[in-house]
């Protein structure tokens, strides 16, 4: 039997003691557990002297670039009317040392899914951008980022542009997405047209130490936006808003400004691109922010894609090696709540958080027509006159497809209010001292307009167009072929007395303000080209734009206050027909650039690699197919691999269809100066005025064409409409003044803008070939002689061999051929297959008069009931490699 332990009594503890004895438990638990939270936070990479305090959860601190014990200046002007520094509180969170809460505070910690260093101590050169093609998705894990170190930088702001500044909605938001940056590699802002985040978040980072070379974060500030002028006068704005404009800079094609002073860089998405091409971690930057993300531009999707693996591998590195990499921020900006993509799980997981920022700083009152018009030009000319005769001061913004529509009504308006037609638009005008091209337009105090149906709703059907006013009409156009100067007089201040008219592109929808716009009128179409990528046909299409972007165009009516937008198109169009956002760019544009790009980086599966939006299904394999036949790839045993002329291709900033044939002059030593300015040319597009699509109404118009003067150009006999863009290049270039030059433009109906392009771009190249082929002499202007010619038609026919097509002899012996006064041809090789056989010679062509036999084209454009192949060359069979006929 065994002997029971005795059982010792248990005494009763009352309530006050039982509440002490739990105290003492719970202290007595939170130091036995003290030291493993330490260590989990030290791997964490957290520093210990940030849990050393338990004072002032929230401290305000001010961190100064010099006299840190300098007294805070008062945010006032002085009396001399000098800026004034702006000093400004910044709050730091802190972790406490006597946490009330264990659990929670272990709890914060397990939400933080921080790795260990263990899974991070990478060194630099164990990076690989393989895994881009290989994880479907990201690693559900976030990354860790290192602990924010507080910094402050002063600005010298003035007392207008303090006040300016703080009626900007984003302006409220500044301490949430500074938070939010803090604790996050990835965030998202959406915000509307007139939030004023494309101003103020870079200016929050600046004033936060990004790009300071003394802070914790000394890379550049980033900001791409999809369009040159948007670059160029954001960045102008943000120096003045600053009170240091040496700090902004912008870098475009062509044109740099970037100096050693510069933390804030304002740049195409295009340059990025070619620098992340080079730099895959972009170790020159602390923060990127890719503005206006909702057009879905094509780089930007590329952008998105590439920066969403980039931030994972440089942030992996700044834990592991702080005292070699600083982390990187992304910001991705859009105008619209169609964000989904940008969140999707194969881009970013967790999801990155997304700050909604309130939208227009004023209301805008929507007008509907009570019928959508056939013509939408003249509707928006019988619009603006509405609005100008009967309506309060207030500039008017109109919204048309292209420069076409613009021209044919800025003369529609100039015949109305008596002043001379506009021909300056159809010519660039780079006189610096003339007023320029839009001039005032003064009103005739009597006139019998025509007289017209109101297709409007009843708040404007009150009107009459044919009322008098003396204001005059300040008209100005903006649209991307206008020369810069041009461009810019849209955001001064129009001469006193006078309403502004701005007829613009979508090229106003977002980024750009421009002042005192209190009136918009939006046809509601936009020009877009669409590509076949199993054909090679593409074509511009006129479509409804998308309800997302309308309402943008309406926004640009609530900047200054409260506006009206006037919609030329019922609200049964815009509710059925109107797509809720634009298709992306990517779905509608050839791949080859990209695929090849990618190939170069080392993805291997470009149809893996994660983007917003897929492209359409066999886009990817079809342009991969396409470089292999140019040599770029090569047949591997899993995937094509890229070869030695493709990464030689890959480094030239054009299309690979003429980067394969500079390459290949270039390694023959042939001409090779003559093929840069031939890429040159490829790489602009057509420089000609008249360069218009083609209807049934023009034909007398483009056949009376073939006796202007730029036939001098094509050479006798005519060959190939591109070595006329080239020979026209030649005789530009030789010219030495830039009046001579603007005169030369004039008489052959060229475009100065992209002439000066072409020209830059050929230096450009020019600069390429003296670095990798250092014997070839640079200096001598390139000379286009028949042996040339025949030279380039030779590598022509090369890349341009899939589009090459057989002229119809006799146009009876095939059924159903319809009967037009151009020449037809037959399409030959794999694109007979794809599209209709039968096409017909653009009437623009200089070929037309003398059709060869044999040719190949640049673009196969489709109109209605006809296909046309434009920009084409005369071939020779024994030119081409073996084609079914």
């Amino acid at each position: 039997m065994v002997a029971s332990t005795p059982v010792p009594e248990v005494t009763a503890m009352g309530k006050r003691k039982a509440k002490q004895f739990e105290k003492y438990l719970a202290k007595k638990l939170k130091k036995d557990a003290r030291p493993e939270l330490l260590a989990r936070l030290g791997q964490s990479a957290f520093r210990t002297d940030a849990l050393q305090s338990t004072k002032n959860l929230l401290v305000p601190s001010r961190r100064e670039t010099a006299k840190p014990k300098e007294a805070p200046v008062d945010n006032a002007e002085s009396s001399d009317g000098e800026p004034v520094v702006v000093a400004k509180k910044t709050f730091v969170r802190r972790v406490p040392e006597e946490a009330t809460d264990l659990n929670a505070a272990i709890a914060s910690i397990k939400r933080s899914s921080l790795n260990p260093l263990s899974d991070t101590a990478e060194s630099t050169s164990d990076v690989s951008v393989e895994p881009l093609d290989t994880v479907q998705e990201a690693d559900a894990t976030p990354d860790p980022l290192p602990p924010w170190e507080t910094y402050f930088v002063l600005t010298e702001r003035t007392r207008e542009i303090e006040e300016q500044r703080s009626k900007l909605p984003v302006f409220a938001e500044e301490q949430s997405i500074m938070e939010t940056l803090r604790s996050n590699a990835v965030t998202i802002i959406c915000g509307e047209t007139g939030s004023g985040k494309t101003t103020q978040v870079p200016q929050f980072l600046y004033e936060a130490g990004f790009g300071d070379r003394d802070s914790p974060n000394p890379g550049l500030i980033g900001v791409t936006q999809p369009r040159r002028v948007a670059a160029v006068s954001m960045a102008r704005r943000v120096g003045e808003e600053l009170g240091r404009p040496l700090h902004v800079a912008h870098q475009v094609r062509y044109d740099a400004v970037v100096t050693r002073d510069t933390r804030i860089k304002f740049m195409t998405d295009g340059i990025l691109l070619r620098e992340l091409a080079d730099d895959f971690l972009l170790t020159k930057y602390s923060a990127i922010l890719l503005d206006e993300a909702h057009e879905r531009n094509l780089n930007t999707d590329i952008l998105i894609g590439m920066l969403s693996r980039a931030v994972r591998l440089r942030n992996r590195l700044a834990c592991s090696q702080p005292e070699k990499t600083r982390p990187l921020r992304l910001v991705i900006m859009s105008a619209t709540l169609n964000i989904d993509e940008f969140t999707a799980p194969r881009l970013f997981t967790p999801t990155p958080p997304i700050i909604r920022v309130d939208a227009r700083q004023h209301p805008v009152t929507m007008h509907f027509s009570r019928k959508t018009p056939t013509d939408h030009v003249d509707a928006a000319y019988r619009m603006i006159c509405k609005v100008h005769a009967n309506l309060p001061p207030g500039g008017v913004l109109v919204f048309l497809t292209g420069k076409q529509e613009i021209v044919r009504l800025a003369r529609r308006l100039a015949q109305r209010y008596n002043k001379r037609p506009i021909n300056a638009w159809n010519e660039d005008d780079d006189d610096d001292g003339a007023e320029g091209p839009m001039e005032t337009i003064e009103p005739i105090e009597s006139e019998e307009d025509e007289k017209a149906q109101s297709d409007s709703d009843d708040s404007m059907g009150q009107f009459s167009m044919d009322a008098e006013t003396r204001e005059p009409l300040h008209v100005l156009p903006l649209y991307s072929l206008l020369a810069p100067e041009e461009q810019n007089k849209v955001f001064q201040l129009p001469p006193e007395g006078t309403r502004l008219c701005v007829l613009a592109t979508n090229v106003a929808e977002t980024s750009l303000t421009i002042p005192n716009i209190r009136y918009v009128v939006d046809c509601g179409l936009v020009k877009q080209r669409h590509f076949d990528a199993t054909s090679g046909a593409q074509q511009y299409r006129v479509e409804w734009t998308s309800q997302a972007s309308a309402t943008q165009r309406a926004g640009r009516a609530g900047r200054v206050g409260p506006g009206h937008c006037y919609r030329l198109f019922s609200s049964a169009v815009f509710d059925q027909q109107f797509p809720p956002f634009s298709p992306p760019e990517i779905q509608r544009t050839p791949m080859e650039s990209l695929v090849l790009q990618l190939k170069t980086m080392g993805i291997d599966h470009p149809e893996r690699f994660p983007l917003p939006s897929a492209p359409p299904s066999g886009a990817v394999i079809a342009a991969q197919q396409s470089l292999l036949r140019m040599g770029a790839l090569c047949a591997g045993d899993d995937f094509p691999r890229i070869t030695l002329l493709g990464r030689k291709m890959a480094k030239l900033p054009i299309a690979p269809i003429w980067s394969r044939l500079l390459v290949m002059s270039w390694e023959m030593d042939e001409y090779p100066l003559l093929a840069a300015a031939f890429a040159s040319v490829m790489s602009v597009g057509d420089p000609f005025l008249d360069d218009q699509s083609f209807d049934k109404d023009h034909t007398e118009q483009s056949q009376s064409h073939s006796h202007s003067p730029r036939t001098e150009l094509a050479g006798k006999p005519p060959t190939s409409d591109l070595l006329m863009w080239l020979n026209a290049l030649l005789q530009y270039l030789a010219i030495p003044t830039k009046n001579a030059r603007n005169e030369y433009c004039s008489r052959f109906g060229l475009m100065g803008k992209r002439m000066e392009e072409m020209t830059q771009q050929f230096q450009l190249l020019k600069r390429l070939l003296k670095q990798n082929y250092p014997g070839v002499d640079c200096q001598e202007l390139p000379k286009l002689g028949r042996s040339g010619q025949q030279h380039l038609r030779k590598l022509i026919s090369q890349s341009l061999s899939e589009r090459a097509a057989e002229r119809i002899v006799n146009p009876k012996n095939v059924p159903g051929l319809k009967r037009m006064p151009f020449p037809a041809y037959r399409i030959l090789g794999r694109a007979a297959d794809d599209v209709s056989a039968v096409v017909y010679l653009h009437p623009t062509s200089v070929l037309r008069t003398m059709p060869p036999l044999l040719l190949v084209y640049t673009e196969l454009i489709t109109a209605p009931e006809t296909r046309y192949i434009k920009y084409v060359t005369a071939t020779e069979s024994a030119w081409l490699p073996s084609v079914d006929k």
